[in-house]
């Protein structure tokens, strides 16, 4: 004969409590607030932080402080966006810069994005990018 399960009753840790945990978010998105940037002034200069994917090394190598000087350098030929001050660290980038608008902010630091990427490959065409989290990976193409 098989005997009945012992009932436990617990009157303070773990479970279900009303009003226990982090508040719910009213927000639809609950990752990322979506708010329009402030516009930007030729006056006052904006601070900028480009991070790295964890799955790269450090932009402290000798390749790449060039690459990152030479986009530098390009970037602040355009109209509209300059680096005023900068400064490596291992896994990110400050910037201080001063744009004449947000569409020139943007253009500038996507032109700038762009070439250090390129430039960045270009020197190690062995590490390709690492696929990211967000997009399904391509089909492996097999047989």
């Amino acid at each position: 004969m098989k005997r009945p399960q012992q009932r436990i009753i617990a009157f303070g840790w773990g479970g279900w409590r009303p009003g226990a945990g982090r508040p719910r978010s009213t927000r639809r998105n609950k990752i990322v607030l979506h708010r329009r940037r402030q516009d930007v002034s030729a006056r006052y200069p904006v601070h900028v932080t480009l991070k790295l994917c964890a799955e790269l090394h450090s932009l402290r190598t000798q390749e790449r402080v060039q690459v990152i000087r030479a986009a530098f350098i390009t970037a602040c030929k355009g109209d509209g966006f300059r680096v005023i001050d900068w400064s490596i660290q291992g896994s990110h980038i400050h910037l201080v810069v001063e744009a004449d608008g947000n569409a020139q902010l943007s253009r500038g630091m996507k032109g700038f994005c762009v070439r250090v990427a390129r430039g960045t490959l270009l020197r190690d065409p062995k590490s390709p990018p690492p696929p990211r989290p967000d997009r399904p990976s391509p089909p492996s193409r097999l047989g």
